[in-house]
């Protein structure tokens, strides 16, 4: 609840820290740290979708959130 709810990256942070296996927290994470626009902190998103991915394989959401931000990253 506390990672779906926020607007601030460091709250989606302890939100992954508090619960490791909660693939929202991650998705959350991820998209927080992609809307900076900076070069790395992209790769980082990517990252954070990649390890929500694997929280949750079987969500779809997830996987096609990671496959518009590879497309993005081309």
């Amino acid at each position: 609840a506390i990672a779906q709810q926020n607007e601030l990256k460091e709250v989606a942070e302890l939100a992954t820290q508090m619960s490791p296996g909660d693939p929202q927290g991650y998705f959350a994470l991820a998209t927080l740290t992609e809307k900076s626009f900076l070069p790395e902190d992209f790769t980082k998103a990517l990252g954070y979708y990649e390890k929500a991915v694997s929280v949750s394989p079987s969500d779809f959401r997830l996987w096609l959130a990671l496959g518009k931000a590879r497309g993005r990253a081309g």
